[in-house]
């Protein structure tokens, strides 16, 4: 078997403990009937010449475990997630040692030709019995398939129940009542107020201007002049008159002529007034 680059002490410990691992499957501390692994691809075609990564779970392995994968032809091995002296290539078969139960992932390189290729391998357990790895195998090369178009189902309609129809109820006529006659109020005659007389104003007569009297001025004939009057005996004065008891006082001639002006002038008003 050839060795990648593990070192001999790493071998020989590998070696030691798968040996030990058998013992203790001889002293029947582990079930060989219960120990399995399973293989899962997260699709199922890879493009040519493109790295493809694949998925191994483990289970009741006991102390150690050893996974043997058989690679198709074409296919490379790349690297894993488990540490690389846990990893052993020799050809298409690469050895995955485990220190008890492990899930782990590897890459391989796929090859440049189309197709169909399959996996293989198996599962030890610490006493070296082996088991078929379970779950995919099957990958395809090549561009991506053409998904088959899926049978569409189409439902046969039920057949819906014809509703029989439903007996109108006729409607028994209801009586109409007689309108009863709306009794038609007789309008209260209105008292209609007599219009009271209005006083006609009778108008005042009009003063007719009465005629105004004409006065008829009589011109009044101017006095020859007289005669160069001899003169008079001088007279006796009032107070020789008074003395003497003949004639009239002056004081009466001066009344008796203020009254025949005051008549003159009333009377010259008058007229004038009712001109």
């Amino acid at each position: 078997m050839i060795r990648t680059s593990l070192g001999a002490a790493a071998a020989l410990a590998i070696a030691a403990v798968l040996g030990a691992a058998a013992l203790l499957g001889q002293s029947g501390l582990v079930d060989a009937q219960s120990h399995s692994a399973t293989r899962s691809f997260a699709v199922s075609w890879s493009a040519p010449r493109a790295e493809f990564q694949v998925s191994i779970n483990t289970s009741n392995l006991g102390g150690f475990g050893q996974v043997v994968e058989t690679l198709p032809a074409g296919f490379t091995y790349v690297r894993s997630s488990l540490d690389s002296f846990q990893v052993e290539v020799a050809g298409q078969e690469v050895a995955f040692n485990l220190l008890g139960n492990a899930n782990f992932t590897y890459v391989v390189t796929v090859p440049a030709t189309e197709g169909n290729y399959t996996f293989s391998g198996v599962v030890k357990n610490a006493d070296l019995q082996e088991r078929t790895i379970a779950g995919h195998t099957r990958l395809r090369v090549g561009p991506p398939p053409t998904p088959e178009p899926t049978a569409t189902h189409t439902p046969v309609p039920a057949d819906t129940p014809t509703p029989e129809p439903t007996a109108t109820p006729t409607p028994e006529p209801t009586a109409t009542p007689e309108p009863e006659p709306t009794p038609t109020p007789t309008p209260e005659p209105t008292a209609t107020p007599t219009p009271e007389p209005t006083a006609t104003p009778t108008p005042a007569p009009t003063a007719t201007p009465a005629q105004a009297e004409v006065i008829v001025v009589t011109p009044t004939p101017t006095p020859s002049p007289a005669p160069t009057p001899t003169p008079a005996p001088p007279q006796p004065t009032a107070t020789e008159a008074g003395e003497s008891g003949g004639g009239v006082p002056p004081l009466l001639w001066l009344i008796a002529v203020l009254i025949g002006l005051g008549l003159i002038l009333g009377i010259a008003s008058y007229i004038r007034t009712r001109s």
